[in-house]
């Protein structure tokens, strides 16, 4: 079974095969994905979590750490079986999982098809488009609205969406990658700050903080990085201005890309949005900058792609430069 820790060179080639296959294929509709059993089971146990004879918090507080406890264990459980039946096929399955994992094909096609329905096909496609991948109410939206949502979008999501996983599928293989997936999905479904979630969702949206809140740090210091590489942005800047303005944002690990991303392209971001009908007054990021427009949407989408690459590059060249000291370090302590 693969170790705990990143210092398996198998668990990177395996790694390195999810990433190319979310590369090649990305999330066919038709294909049967872990998330959707995970959000089946939050489904189905939200029903009897709230039947517990304890008030709302405890009762989330308990259902979140089932669902996320219980997903890592059957992965964990369910890969060591296979592992001693047929390695090949334990292969096979932990490339899988961690290849559903990542979304880095997904959310570059979806984004890239809000651009081209906005350039090709008018509003009304662009906002079905957009309403694909965000929570907000988009038939309000015009150009900017909805070129505003997209990079919004993609810079949130290519922490909890590529950052995050692959961070976690480094550090502790399928079962932990599958496990930070089931933290994300509560967090999606149960973490509403309206009558229903305000307390038993409470949990589950700070695991996901906590979760996310190392490679969102991360992706704050890589994103002016890329700045000064794809669009010859002072790094300095956009790292100096992202640490001020992500306090805007409600989350504290959302705030960081978006801010940094609004620095790097130039524009403005955040600002009022409608969500369910209710609209939620936010402060604008990068105020004095030019309202988003569509051709920011594609360079949106290249700092994503190269940010995330840039990661996975840094992480693996890390990971095989540690692995030798490592390896001596173990066979020191067995001798």
């Amino acid at each position: 079974m693969l170790s705990p820790f990143c210092c398996s060179e198998e668990r990177l080639y395996i790694i390195a095969v999810a990433v190319l296959m979310d590369l090649i294929f990305g999330d066919p509709e038709g294909l049967p994905h872990m998330v959707r059993f995970i959000g089946k089971a939050i489904e189905r146990g939200e029903i009897l979590a709230r039947r517990l004879p304890v008030n709302a918090s405890i009762q989330g507080a308990l259902f979140a750490t089932i669902i996320v406890a219980g997903s890592f264990t059957i992965v964990y459980a369910g890969l060591h079986l296979l592992e001693k039946l047929c390695r090949p096929a334990w292969w096979l399955a932990s490339v899988f999982l961690i290849y559903q994992s990542l979304s880095i094909r997904c959310l570059w096609h979806e984004v890239k098809k809000t651009g081209q329905a906005l350039r090709s096909k008018g509003l009304h496609a662009a906002r079905r488009q957009i309403a694909r991948i965000v929570g907000r109410d988009t038939e309000r939206l015009d150009e900017t609205g909805i070129s505003r949502a997209a990079i919004e979008t993609v810079a949130e999501n290519m922490v909890d969406g590529v950052l995050s996983p692959f961070f976690y599928a480094v550090l502790g293989g399928p079962a932990l990658a599958v496990a930070f997936k089931a933290i994300s999905t509560l967090d999606s479904m149960i973490g509403y700050k309206n009558d229903a979630y305000i307390r038993f969702g409470t949990f589950g949206a700070r695991l996901d903080d906590a979760a996310n809140y190392i490679p969102a740090r991360i992706a704050m210091f890589l994103i002016p990085v890329s700045a000064l590489l794809l669009f010859r942005v002072n790094p300095l800047l956009v790292l100096f201005n992202t640490l001020i303005e992500r306090k805007k944002h409600a989350s504290p690990n959302s705030g960081i890309p978006e801010a940094a991303f609004a620095f790097t392209l130039g524009v403005s971001l955040s600002g009022p949005s409608w969500y369910h009908g209710k609209l939620y007054q936010r402060e604008f990021m990068n105020t004095e900058a030019k309202a988003p427009v569509e051709p920011d949407i594609k360079r949106a989408i290249n700092l994503f792609l190269f940010t995330s690459f840039l990661f996975i590059l840094m992480t693996f060249a890390c990971c095989m430069f540690c692995l030798p000291v490592v390896l001596k370090i173990n066979n020191f302590v067995h001798e």
